[in-house]
């Protein structure tokens, strides 16, 4: 955000709430393959304290499919396809925090 002056009184303002800043520490990526099917669980690398944030990209030529996260647990993922899909789906996990 630029630096934003209040022309009436000449100084400078900040916003109203001053966010925390919060720091990714660690983020997997993991790559799904599709055969012919529109669901696939994911399994992490390491298990969490709590649910994960889950977020999925369809890739290639023929990904013209809306990709979703069904389902998060500690451990694992559901992630599934509007349409039955021969791909790549790339899954990118990070802690909650």
């Amino acid at each position: 955000m630029p630096t934003q002056y209040d022309r009436n009184r000449y100084k400078k303002t900040y916003p109203f709430v001053r966010r925390e800043v919060r720091r990714l520490t660690s983020v997997q990526s993991i790559t799904a393959a599709f055969l012919d099917t529109d669901s696939v669980t994911v399994s992490f690398t390491t298990a969490y304290a709590t649910a994960p944030v889950v977020t999925a990209t369809a890739t290639g030529t023929g990904a013209n499919v809306n990709v979703y996260v069904e389902s998060v647990g500690t451990t694992s993922a559901v992630i599934r396809t509007s349409a039955i899909f021969t791909g790549n789906v790339y899954v990118q996990v990070s802690p909650v925090g």
